[in-house]
């Protein structure tokens, strides 16, 4: 609901006076989520699991003030008609909205085979029309070895998984920084329109990062001991950055698919509970992480940001 209230603050130079200002602030997000599940026994060892699916997420934002401007005519008035000058006005409105068809089919075998994929159509406001959807799918594995060890596997030894994935995820820039916006204001009964000096850029077109994981999860001593760790390696395309250009062409930057990035890292969960007792556990966890990040391309023409 619109959120109404006065402010009163007081200032050493324009408003010395004082001034008075009401404000009206309201922030909105609708979104839902639409699913269609279905599983089936192929078998007596694959299972078969897949979902359909459909989001939206809408936002969106409004904030009016006005306010007395060179102080106030009488003291302790608070109110509009006190302005000593022109009453000062401002507003601010931003949409957004976002939608997206997702899928996601998955295979097990036997419990310990697992293979899923998903694939995601993603439409946003963000980019410019025509240019502003975008695909992007996932394929995931994993296999619990200690499955097939059986009898064979050590009484210590309580659980084993591998895992491996690749992904590719999109990623649009932020509401009204692709657009070329302008601001409104008038002089005198003229209206006039200026242009922001960090510039839009309507062919921008969503970044993109491609990744490799790769896991290994293990638990011993009846699961009281474990750890869980992995390794990642990623590229990030065309990666969305304001680029600085010469004050004549009309602006001091400019939003552009500019860079490429390499990441990779290793991380390492250890995990365990030293004691247990019927009443009470106490459960310990240890992290550690190690990642490099890389600038590896920009475009052509820059050597520097």
């Amino acid at each position: 609901e619109p959120n109404q209230y006065s402010l009163l603050l007081t200032s050493e130079d324009q408003n010395a006076g004082g001034l008075y200002a009401l404000q009206n602030k309201r922030y909105e997000i609708f979104f839902g989520d639409v699913m269609l599940t279905y599983f089936k026994n192929l078998t007596d060892k694959i299972d078969l699991n897949a979902m359909v699916g459909w989001q939206a997420r809408s936002e969106s934002a409004y904030n009016a003030t006005v306010r007395t401007s060179k102080g106030l005519s009488v003291d302790n008035w608070y109110h509009l008609n006190a302005s000593r000058s022109t009453k000062e006005t401002d507003m601010k409105k931003s949409e957004y909205l976002k939608t997206a068809f997702l899928g996601t089919l998955g295979l097990s075998y036997d419990n310990w085979v697992f293979l899923e994929g998903t694939g995601r159509q993603e439409k946003t406001s963000t980019l410019a029309k025509g240019n502003n959807s975008f695909f992007y799918p996932s394929v995931n594995a994993s296999f619990v070895y200690t499955e097939l060890m059986k009898d064979k596997k050590p009484t210590w030894y309580d659980y084993g998984k591998f895992r491996v994935s690749y992904g590719i995820v999109g990623n649009a820039p932020e509401i009204y920084r692709a657009t070329q916006a302008y601001t409104q204001n008038s002089a005198s009964g003229y209206i006039y329109n200026t242009v922001d000096l960090a510039l839009g850029n309507e062919t921008i077109e969503p970044e993109t990062k491609y990744e490799w994981e790769f896991g290994l999860e293990s638990k011993f001593l009846g699961n009281r001991l474990g750890f869980d760790a992995s390794f990642y390696t990623n590229t990030v395309k065309d990666q969305i950055l304001q680029t600085t250009m010469p004050v004549s062409s009309g602006g001091r930057s400019i939003l552009m698919n500019i860079g490429e990035l390499k990441n990779k890292g290793f991380e390492l969960a250890v995990y365990g509970t030293p004691i247990r007792t019927k009443d009470w556990n106490w459960d310990v966890r240890a992290n550690i992480s190690w990642y490099k990040n890389e600038v590896t391309k920009l475009a052509d023409g820059i050597d520097r940001i």
